[in-house]
């Protein structure tokens, strides 16, 4: 069966969608998280993506204020100069009657004006100017992607493009694994687990996605917007922040479709707390802890259930409470973390649990996988947060100290020695340099994102329901609402009262009848209805008038029509 969102989205393609749901569809195709039958084929990378964030303003420059309004102007002139000089190679190359020049001349005018809207970007001041070696390797880009373009579904498509693809997304996948073994390093039988990298690699390459939505501080207090994690903080941030994206993305969906979301269920985790709350044991030696369970307890039962997006927030505060706690994980009985951190346990399970529910099709599917993935790696990197906050961060010897510091000492007192301690401490800071997590994340995600904005997006045909069957190369099955249950390559136009249907009979008006024909009916020789059924009535065949479609799920019987 078609979900609510599938028929949505086929109504909108109809022109019949509601108008109390035609406001809030339209929003959730311009962000992005329904995909329109309306909108034009374009082919973009994922670093020309535009949030629908605004920076707020800064107060730094006048630029600062104004690149909403450049950023708007950049829609309109780009996707002109990308159309015109793909149009034009492609012209060009057309008329040699080469196929293969065809596509590169394509490639060759989409890069041209894919440079030209990139020099105007950098005139209104939305991009920064590019060195050389940036300019020529995404020259190579656009070619490759005006190429696409042109070639279609054709084979020389995948003799030019994939192979260069293919080498890009070869480096992409080995800089994430190697950024996650060294940088997270993830425990026991996981880091030798296939799958686990494989989903750790989806995982990062989501929170690139969903890097213009990303919020980190600095050390100054001061927030920064749209950018990639650089610490082992911010990675941690990012999968939470990433997260919650994908459950306000759910959520909306679930709205705009007129059905409710998964919720987690609190009185569960209530029950539970309960339990540490009536312990004997608890409330003998540690009082404190019995109160504060209990109390929130009656909190979780109170409020009934999270959603979870509201989950994971609830989460992301506890956690910053326990960050001191893991700094000096000394058990403590009259802590109330211990509390806190089962409350987490049992709040993530409950968000698993939901997302789990969520039924595997369409959008829903896309951001099921999105949350699989980031879901996966986020337990790894807490970890590798709490064990980077216990090390020695001060001290003029680091944790590489692999050497003694009375060798240190010792070359102070004898001259001769100070080369040899110098070229040890030396290479004790480059050993803590490599080993560092926080740069090994930084490296990982900064690399990661240039290579992902190197591949052009999959080009997608939204108009795939109009094209020749004998075009579409992968046929895309929908549920066709008319039969349940059967599958069609394409849907087929439903008949209600909303939509023409098929004439039933073919009839005449009174008007169309001959003069000698009415006064017949006139004189009750014959029935109106015996004049438009029977030729030869009045030894005259019926002139046929036009078709009359009616709109009816019904054909009209010819009492209904003379009523009329």
């Amino acid at each position: 069966m078609p979900t609510k969102l599938e028929l949505l989205q086929e109504a909108a393609k109809r022109g019949i969608l509601p108008e109390n749901k035609k406001a809030a569809y339209e929003e959730a195709v311009r962000r992005g998280l329904i995909k329109s039958s309306v909108d034009d084929i374009a082919v973009e990378t994922t670093s020309e993506k535009k949030s629908d964030f605004l920076e707020p303003p800064s107060g730094e420059t006048q630029l600062s204020q104004e690149r909403p309004i450049r950023r708007d102007l950049s829609k309109i002139y780009t996707p002109v100069l990308e159309g015109l000089g793909f149009l034009g190679g492609a012209s060009v190359g057309a008329a040699t009657g080469n196929p293969i020049l065809s596509a590169l001349s394509a490639g060759s005018g989409y890069a041209m004006a894919k440079s030209g809207a990139r020099r105007l970007d950098e005139l209104v001041g939305l991009n920064r100017p590019q060195t050389l070696g940036q300019a020529a390797s995404e020259s190579v880009r656009d070619v490759l992607t005006g190429t696409a373009m042109e070639m279609g579904g054709q084979v020389i498509n995948k003799a030019l493009i994939e192979p260069a693809l293919q080498t890009i997304s070869q480096r992409l996948s080995k800089t994430i694994r190697s950024g996650i073994e060294r940088g997270v390093k993830p425990l026991g039988k996981v880091a030798e687990n296939e799958a686990y990298y494989q989903k750790a690699e989806e995982g990062v390459k989501n929170i690139i996605l969903n890097k213009e939505n990303l919020v980190f501080t600095d050390k100054k207090g001061e927030q920064i917007f749209g950018k990639v994690p650089t610490t082992l903080k911010e990675f941690d941030q990012s999968i939470h922040q990433t997260l919650k994206r994908i459950f306000n993305q759910y959520d909306e969906l679930k709205t705009i479709a007129g059905e409710s979301g998964e919720v987690i269920d609190l009185v569960p985790i209530a029950k539970e707390l309960e339990k540490v709350a009536k312990s004997k044991i608890v409330q003998n030696e540690s009082p404190e802890i019995a109160v504060y369970a209990a109390e929130k307890a009656e909190r979780y039962i109170n409020s009934k259930f999270y959603t979870p997006a509201e989950a994971q927030d609830a989460i992301a505060t506890i956690n910053e409470e326990l960050k001191s706690f893991y700094k000096n994980p000394k058990y403590n009985p009259s802590s109330r973390k211990v509390v806190d951190d089962l409350a987490v346990t049992y709040l993530r399970k409950g968000i698993d649990d939901a997302v789990g529910k969520i039924a595997e099709v369409g959008a829903y599917q896309e951001l099921k996988n999105a949350y699989g993935s980031v879901r996966g790696i986020e337990d790894a990197v807490r970890h590798r947060v709490a064990v980077d906050s216990r090390k020695n961060k001060g001290g003029f010897f680091g944790y590489a100290d692999i050497w003694t510091a009375a060798e240190v000492v010792s070359a102070i007192s004898d001259p001769a020695k100070l080369p040899r301690a110098a070229a040890i401490q030396g290479t004790k800071m480059w050993l803590k340099w490599r080993d560092d997590p926080n740069r090994i994340v930084k490296d990982m995600f900064k690399e990661a994102d240039k290579l992902m904005s190197s591949l052009p997006q999959k080009i997608k045909d939204d108009f795939i329901s109009s094209a020749p069957i004998e075009k579409i190369e992968n046929e895309i099955y929908r549920y066709n609402p008319e039969f349940k249950g059967t599958k069609s390559t394409r849907p087929k136009p439903i008949k209600t009262e909303l939509h023409e249907a098929e004439p039933a009979l073919i009839i005449p008006t009174k008007e169309q009848l001959f003069p000698d024909q009415l006064a017949t009916v006139r004189s009750g020789k014959m029935s109106l209805q015996d004049a438009i059924n029977k030729q030869g009535a009045v030894g005259r065949p019926l002139i046929l008038p036009n078709l009359q479609y009616l709109k009816s799920t019904r054909p009209l019987t010819v009492e209904q029509l003379l009523k009329k």
